[in-house]
């Protein structure tokens, strides 16, 4: 899932700005695959275990840290999203997630095309209260 300049995001209770994207990213941990007798071709797949990568990419300012969670913090993301500008139609999403790393990338003078500034991708790991309940929520936000 990929949610470009998402409505209101906090992180752990606090407010983030400049938030620019977050995706969602799902890969299998464990990959159950099986092939039948007469041909090449797998006939069956699972994916036993799922690893749920939540990255936030966003703009700071100069000395700027906002709310950050460091590797093996828990924290509750929520942001919401809608389809269209308007915001009609829009999903409040929450994750319970744990800090895997914090990154900043500075663009300055030496890259004329780009305008100076400090990227900062803030990585995170879903993680679920019930081994059958998906980590990331979705639910209706009439007020978007």
């Amino acid at each position: 899932m990929v949610v470009l300049d998402p409505g209101r995001v906090t992180l752990g209770g606090a407010a983030l700005t400049g938030v620019r994207s977050i995706t969602v990213d799902r890969a299998p941990e464990r990959l159950l695959e099986e092939w039948g007798e007469g041909g090449p071709f797998c006939v069956f797949v699972d994916a036993a275990r799922v690893r749920v990568t939540v990255k936030v990419v966003r703009l700071v300012g100069s000395g700027e840290t906002g709310a950050v969670v460091l590797p093996g913090e828990e924290a509750t993301l929520a942001f919401t999203m809608s389809s269209n500008a308007s915001g009609a139609g829009g999903l409040a999403v929450t994750a319970t997630c744990v800090g895997v790393s914090v990154r900043h990338d500075v663009t300055g003078p030496e890259d004329r095309r780009a305008t100076p500034g400090v990227v900062q991708t803030i990585e995170l790991r879903a993680v679920g209260t019930d081994v059958d309940v998906d980590p990331v929520a979705f639910a209706s936000d009439e007020g978007v």
